[in-house]
């Protein structure tokens, strides 16, 4: 049974007892910190053939797994079992090295290389192994794997990898070594070239992606194609407890201003994350579940913008609050 497990340590040398099984059947996990969320790529030993699965969790001990594998035996160089991710995140691109025995060479492992802008739908090399053993070194004819990779201040990457030496395996590995890949350098290999194609054939399908769903989203709700200078006119402010209550009026749309009220930390340890109250049917910015709202987030460190819906407050004929004037009528005349 291979299971996950958790210590930790104030000092990076002493550590405490490890935790309870946290999930099983994991074998080498790698993990990576974004944001607030921790993310985990492993092997799942469950079952042969071994395949390499996604988790998230948002305090390292409770661990969400996601339904499908990201990542299956389906290149011709692959046999039996894929082992050893390794996942560095550079400039929004998720790069992955990962083992797997050589299915046309006995008794020997390789290194593969893929890529992905979400962690979860991964683009191998097309010329996978990248990293493959040297028959002419005696130390490593038969297995580079259990890498650890970073990059360096001059952009190129450097992999340290285990080797082992052919059979019969008196060491089950015999050797620690390095190599470097420096994929902007001229004239660099065609496997260099084509990791890069490979990244960059999945940023485009991704912005391709990316461009379809935005149109389709403006289109359900009705966003003008036509964007508008904000014309943002500040009303005056108020300062209270810590918290700063700021009036302001700007242009959402061609003909339509929009009053708002923002809510934020009178002084800002740092850069705010910032939300936008939007309310439900019936909802406007001076009701008091929503001042409290906006209140509390202020205190929490958050900026939070609270606006006026169509037909509410201040853009209602009246300035009436709760009327529900956006609401389509029926035939009847009755609200739906």
């Amino acid at each position: 049974m291979h299971t996950l497990h958790q210590a930790t340590s104030d000092d990076g040398i002493s550590w405490s007892k490890p935790s309870e099984p946290l999930l099983e059947h994991v074998y080498a996990p790698a993990i990576i910190r974004e944001s607030r969320q921790y993310l985990m790529w492993y092997v799942d030993v469950k079952k042969s053939p071994w395949v390499i699965r996604h988790a998230t969790s948002d305090d390292g001990r409770r661990w969400r797994v996601s339904p499908d594998p990201c990542l299956i035996i389906d290149q011709a160089w692959e046999h039996t079992r894929l082992f050893y991710p390794t996942v560095v995140k550079i400039d929004g691109v998720y790069m992955m090295w990962y083992g797997s025995y050589w299915k046309d060479r006995g008794n020997t492992t390789a290194t593969g290389f893929a890529v992905s802008l979400n962690g979860l739908k991964w683009y191998k090399h097309p010329h996978n192994p990248v990293l493959r053993p040297a028959p002419n070194r005696k130390w490593e004819s038969h297995y580079v794997s259990s890498q650890s990779v970073m990059q360096l201040p001059d952009g190129s990457f450097r992999i340290w990898y285990a080797s082992r030496k052919k059979p019969p395996f008196v060491n089950k590995y015999f050797a620690l070594n390095t190599a470097v890949w420096r994929p902007s350098e001229r004239g660099a290999t065609p496997k260099t070239e084509a990791s890069v194609s490979a990244t960059e054939a999945g940023l485009r399908e991704f912005r391709h992606w990316r461009r379809q769903q935005q149109h389709r989203l403006r289109q359900m709700l009705g966003i003008p194609d036509k964007r508008v200078p904000l014309a943002v006119e500040r009303r005056g402010q108020v300062e209270w407890n810590g918290i700063v209550i700021e009036k302001w009026v700007f242009t959402s749309e061609p003909g339509s201003r929009l009053p708002a009220v923002l809510y934020r930390p009178q002084e800002p340890r740092d850069k705010m994350p910032a939300i936008v109250l939007t309310f439900g049917h019936g909802g406007s910015k001076s009701q008091w579940q929503y001042n409290y709202g906006g209140l509390v987030y202020a205190k929490l460190g958050l900026a939070c913008l609270a606006i006026d819906p169509l037909g509410e407050e201040e853009r209602h004929q009246q300035g009436h609050l709760g009327t529900r004037a956006h609401d389509p009528k029926s035939v009847s005349g009755r609200s739906d």
